[in-house]
């Protein structure tokens, strides 16, 4: 992990594709978490019916945005380990208010619908970030006609080139990728870039790197209008909670 100096504000985002909860609990979820102390969690593939903010309740993050689209519209077929949230949708938990919450439907080849919730986190009278927590499929195969490329598209069309924006999620693709490289093309930076993160035998995907051992770092936090701090994937010492690792980065404002 990379460390250097940075005076002003700074926000710890952390993204988790909890797997809907299948195999655990909310509060072990805010446990795994609590020690990084985040500030803004963008979660995906996360249960319906108050999921979110029962772990927002035990982290004192009380602001959240949950989305109304479920990615594949996998909903009642996928519930979670109470049995009583159900669904694959994205949200934004955080300390700080949320404004202007709504979701982002991208069209391109994969499963459908996929897409983002988007927020913007006022921080203090001024300084405040737009968070995007998304989850959209691979586009190895043809970037330009991926659900990337669709939201690289939304993005130019709605951000002005100075504005502090944080994509973080589940992108289905590694960082190296054609479909990342849409979002570096329009002046994104990826945390593991911005502080020069080896990735080289680490995976935040359990499930795929069962499948297919060259697919390994999928999650990942790219930001533009902000600097890098501090970086990593936690690692859990105990049976994972989903079938995805969390990442977090600390990104300061300049």
């Amino acid at each position: 992990m990379f460390l250097y100096p940075l005076l002003g504000q700074e926000v710890t985002v952390i993204t988790y594709n909890v797997e809907f909860s299948r195999t655990t609990f909310h509060y072990k979820i805010a446990d795994l978490l609590k020690p990084l102390n985040p500030d803004v969690i963008c979660f995906t593939e996360v249960p319906n019916g108050g999921w979110t903010e029962k772990v927002g309740e035990i982290l004192n993050m009380p602001y959240s945005f949950v989305g109304s689209v479920s990615s594949g519209n996998h909903i009642h077929q996928y519930p979670d380990l109470t049995h009583k949230h159900f669904g694959k949708f994205k949200s934004i938990l955080s300390k700080y208010p949320i404004v202007g919450g709504r979701d982002v439907v991208t069209e391109g080849i994969g499963w459908k619908p996929s897409g983002a919730v988007k927020g913007t986190i006022v921080l203090s009278e001024t300084d405040s970030v737009t968070i995007y927590s998304l989850h959209v499929p691979t586009g190895i195969e043809d970037p330009p006609s991926s659900a990337s490329n669709d939201l690289v598209k939304y993005l130019k069309l709605n951000h002005k080139e100075n504005e502090k924006v944080v994509l973080a999620g589940d992108f289905n693709d590694v960082n190296d990728s054609g479909s990342m490289k849409l979002y570096y093309e329009i002046g994104f930076e990826s945390a593991w870039d911005g502080l020069n993160i080896d990735l080289d035998g680490k995976t935040t995907s359990l499930y795929r790197l069962a499948a297919s051992p060259d697919i390994r770092v999928i999650d990942h936090i790219i930001y533009k209008g902000l600097m890098p701090v501090e970086a990593g994937i936690l690692e859990e010492t105990n049976i994972p909670l989903s079938d995805h690792k969390a990442v977090w980065a600390k990104l300061g404002f300049f």
